[in-house]
C-alpha cells in the first residue's frame, strides 16, 4: 500500500526509543524536541494563509505545541489538543485521534 491508505486506520506508538508506526511515520531512534510553532511554521511553512488555516484545521492559540521527531523525512506532529495532532506528508494534512483507554 502507498498513500494515504497506508496510513488511514493504523495506529502510532510514540515510545522513548523508536516511533511504531506504518512508514513513513515509523522510525528507529528519535531524537524528540518539543517546541512551540507559530501558525507559518505548521507544516514546514507549507500553508499559504497561515492565521487563516490553522484556524480552520482547529489550532486556537498563537502557538501550537509540536513534537519534532528527529526522524527521517522531518515529521513534526502538531497538536491542536492533547487527543489530536495533525502532521502534514505529500501536500495533506492528516489528523490522528488518541484512543480512548
Amino acid at each position: 500500500m502507498s498513500g494515504a491508505k497506508a496510513l488511514i486506520g493504523h495506529a502510532v506508538t510514540f515510545r522513548a526509543d523508536r516511533i511504531d508506526a506504518p512508514p513513513p511515520l515509523g522510525c528507529k531512534k528519535p531524537h524528540y524536541a518539543i517546541k512551540q510553532y507559530a501558525p507559518d511554521m505548521l507544516f514546514q511553512g507549507g500553508l499559504t494563509d497561515p492565521g487563516k488555516q490553522a484556524t480552520a484545521l482547529g489550532f486556537t492559540d498563537k502557538t501550537i505545541p509540536t513534537i519534532e521527531t528527529g526522524c527521517d523525512g522531518a515529521i513534526d506532529f502538531h497538536f491542536v489538543n492533547a487527543g489530536t495532532a495533525l502532521f502534514g506528508l505529500n501536500n495533506r494534512v492528516y489528523r490522528m485521534e488518541k484512543k480512548p483507554n
